[in-house]
């Protein structure tokens, strides 16, 4: 197990297991979604959402061993059309966040796909030194999910679970 967590002082990503010390604070911090929630204190330093750096952490878990992995998005590959009041703040920021961690997001993945399709084709260079293909599984929804972080029901969180659980039953069936 894993969390990664921005120190917002230094503007890099940490990340954590359970044998460290507060590393329940540290997991807090790490689905702490800037803007929305608060951020973490820890120690001297202030921590956030990992999402910031690495939305997709392929590559930490590649180095802790993996050599499968099951990657769930909240973001599709497309952020998709949608109007925003850009006068209010929080609504403005958190529609950047979307573009900007579903972006990393994209290239992360593609970046990953990227390596195994080379190695795939024998390519050895700069890229592909020292990395294995790797088995990767795609699960993402196809649309946005409207789902307000600052004022949500029970309702919303159980048919948002049920769309993802449903997107994840089809992207597996596919697979396998």
């Amino acid at each position: 197990i894993s969390s990664g967590c921005v120190n917002l002082e230094e503007g890099k990503i940490l990340y954590t297991n359970p044998q460290m010390n507060n590393y329940t604070q540290y997991m807090m911090a790490s689905s702490s979604i800037p803007f929305m929630m608060p951020v973490e204190d820890i120690g001297q330093l202030k921590f956030t959402d990992g999402g910031l750096v690495d939305s997709a952490p392929l590559g930490q878990a590649i180095k802790m061993g993996a050599t499968k992995l099951i990657l769930v998005a909240n973001h599709p590959e497309k952020v998709g059309y949608r109007a925003i009041n850009h006068n209010n703040p929080l609504v403005f920021a958190d529609r950047l966040m979307d573009i900007v961690v579903n972006n990393t997001l994209n290239n992360d993945i593609m970046e990953a796909q990227l390596i195994n399709e080379l190695l795939k084709d024998g390519v050895n260079s700069r890229r592909t030194e020292g990395k294995k293909e790797i088995d990767i599984t795609i699960i993402r929804p196809q649309s946005t999910i409207d789902l307000k972080i600052d004022n949500f029901t029970s309702e919303d969180i159980k048919s948002t679970w049920e769309m993802g659980w449903n997107e994840a039953e089809s992207c597996l069936a596919k697979k396998y």
